[in-house]
């Protein structure tokens, strides 16, 4: 078996895929693919097709599919279809905006441009009574804690996003408010 006029990959009998992808399919291989399509071939062989940027096989996402020889008037031809390949697509943040984990435009980044869960604590330190501090816009204040000084003191929830530190009269020290946020951070 040879390989096949172009530079394509040579048969390997029934159902024979090579292994590797970017290996198997070498030089411009979408080139290849349009250049062999509708060639002579042997009934029932399959060869490797990548119909995109050769540079993002084996990337991310993107792998090669399969052509098969098909019956095509007195001879088999190249059908020039090519089966189960996936190429570069638009990166898929989701209804949660956070990504997929993938990288689905093959350029060798995950998820780029879509937002980052975070989680961050803010402290008002020693204050005044009635102090306040509050997570960034659109974040959430998940957990409210007092870390004031002395023994007549406290912190509350103010809202979703804020803590308010206070102390009673009776409070020999300072009254502090701790908050934990979480929210997403998105890019532009």
């Amino acid at each position: 078996m040879g390989t096949p006029r172009g530079g394509g990959v040579a048969d390997a009998g029934p159902g024979a895929v090579a292994a590797d992808d970017a290996a198997a399919l070498g030089r411009d291989a979408g080139a290849v693919a349009r250049a062999d399509a509708g060639e002579v071939c042997a009934l029932g062989t399959t060869r490797v097709c990548y119909p995109a940027d050769p540079a993002t096989v084996g990337r991310g996402a993107c792998h090669a599919g399969t052509e098969a020889c098909a019956p095509n008037g007195e001879f088999a031809r190249w059908g020039g279809t090519c089966t189960g390949f996936v190429g570069p697509g638009v990166e898929d943040c989701g209804a949660a905006r956070t990504g997929n984990g993938l990288d689905d435009d093959c350029d060798g980044t995950v998820d780029e441009g879509c937002c980052t869960a975070t989680m961050y604590t803010r402290s008002t330190g020693f204050t005044a009574s009635g102090s306040s501090i509050c997570c960034d816009a659109d974040h959430t204040a998940t957990a409210v804690v007092d870390c004031g000084d002395g023994d007549d003191h406290w912190a509350s929830p103010s809202g979703t996003a804020c803590g308010t530190a206070f102390e009673g009269d009776g409070n020999h020290g300072g009254p502090c408010v701790q908050i934990t946020c979480t929210g997403l951070v998105c890019p532009g």
